[in-house]
């Protein structure tokens, strides 16, 4: 059997607050394959970004582990973290607070690659250029600045960022929710295809069903801090069990599996 590329084992993260703790994630545990998308699905504030954070070291666990090529990265101290670092790499949910203002595209898409030393064949700019045609934007812009850019190309340009460091993995944190409808489609659009062309797995975090519904295999729901339910995505939509999900799918249009004679009555 295959090894997976990501696997998290019951993965804790609990927050001290005045009187007591927060209980943000309270052992949760999944998989993600090679050339596979894994969606994690919940309202705010059921501890879904603090899973992207810690997938990507921005945010330390508790407890659990979580194994990426074979390697516990929990466990990594800084100089091991770094050689890891540009194969996992995130993609945030407000595409204007994630760019520097003051940098140029250019500057921003080689960021990764010039902290991870990273020389590419051809040159860093070389690399800039071909990753911002990659995502759909025009090459000849790397000299332009974030504010002169749509919401959904500053999105673009924070994938081709994430791409910089050639990654196994992106956790791709809300990437739509801050966009319009429109341009939602457009970004999913592009990520499918940056899956079926790279071959890089997702680790999908939304509150929208209809979103992951569009790109992932497997789906996790999620509720204060663990998770009621997870199967892959014909079971989800077709066939969901916990009373969570099913609420989740009523909300959205069309979401919800066909009802039958016997549960119209009674409802």
């Amino acid at each position: 059997m295959t090894e997976p590329l990501l696997s998290v084992r019951d993965l804790v993260k609990h927050f001290p607050v005045k009187g007591g703790t927060v209980r943000a994630v309270d052992g949760v545990s999944f998989e993600v394959a090679a050339g596979h998308s894994v969606g994690i699905v919940g309202e705010s504030g059921c501890g879904k970004t603090t899973i992207a954070r810690m997938l990507v070291r921005l945010t330390d666990a508790s407890a659990g582990c979580i194994v990426f090529e074979g390697r516990d990265i929990t466990q990594l101290g800084r100089r091991r973290w770094r050689s890891v670092r540009p194969r996992i790499q995130i993609v945030f949910q407000d595409p204007s607070g994630s760019l520097n203002p003051r940098q140029t595209v250019g500057r921003i898409v080689a960021m990764p690659m010039r902290v991870n030393g990273i020389r590419p064949p051809g040159g860093r700019q070389a690399r800039v250029r071909d990753l911002l045609a990659m995502v759909g934007l025009n090459p000849d812009h790397d000299e332009r600045y974030p504010h002169e850019f749509s919401g959904g190309q500053r999105q673009r340009i924070g994938i081709a960022r994430a791409l910089a460091g050639d990654p196994r993995l992106i956790v791709a944190d809300e990437p739509v929710s801050a966009l319009d409808v429109s341009v939602q489609a457009q970004i999913i659009n592009l990520l499918r295809s940056l899956q079926r062309d790279l071959g890089v797995s997702f680790v999908l975090i939304s509150h929208d069903l209809a979103v992951v519904r569009q790109l992932c295999h497997r789906v996790a729901v999620m509720h204060r801090g663990v998770f009621v339910e997870a199967g892959d995505r014909a079971q989800i939509f077709g066939d969901p069990h916990h009373p969570y999900t099913r609420r989740l799918l009523a909300a959205v249009p069309g979401g919800g599996p066909p009802r039958t004679r016997t549960q119209e009555q009674g409802s």
